[in-house]
């Protein structure tokens, strides 16, 4: 399946680290596009460690590799 990346993503995908002081580091890996049937296709350039992915709508996205 390919996507038609010439369109803004829907969701941005980020990979979580908690820090030594318990606060959470977001690492953007990719992005995501609603497709038909209701679905989302993803495309990653990385893959995360811990295999959690989290989604975030672009306005409502974490500060890259920003502490929440």
């Amino acid at each position: 399946m390919s996507n038609d990346t010439s369109k803004k993503p829907d969701l941005l995908a980020f990979a979580t680290v908690k820090t030594k002081s318990g606060r959470t580091m977001y690492n953007k890996i990719g992005a995501a596009w609603n497709v038909a049937k209701g679905g989302i296709s993803i495309d990653l350039f990385a893959t995360p460690v811990d295999g959690q992915i989290v989604l975030f709508p672009p306005k409502d996205a974490p500060q890259e590799s920003g502490e929440e």
